[in-house]
């Protein structure tokens, strides 16, 4: 797959408390199961450093994506 130019993305100084993630996954996922939120909370865990604890947008210029051109076909009735 092409999926275009890939701009660098820079991520936030904020550091995530390992505790605060685990509490707030286990707080806030009511439709997991126990084994689910704990998997859960140690993926949050491991990658917090990708994470940002205040809400805002991404710092990046922006990307695009091209579209591939397919020929069209006709989906009859058999």
């Amino acid at each position: 797959m092409n999926f275009g130019e890939l701009h660098y993305a820079p991520t936030d100084t904020v550091e995530l408390d390992v505790n605060d993630i685990y509490n707030h996954v286990m707080d806030s996922s009511s439709g997991l199961e126990n084994s689910q939120k704990h998997q859960l909370g140690d993926l949050l865990s491991k990658f917090s450093d990708v994470f940002s604890s205040v809400p805002g947008s991404a710092k990046v210029k922006g990307h695009s994506a091209h579209r591939l051109q397919t020929d069209a076909f006709r989906l009859g009735k058999e």
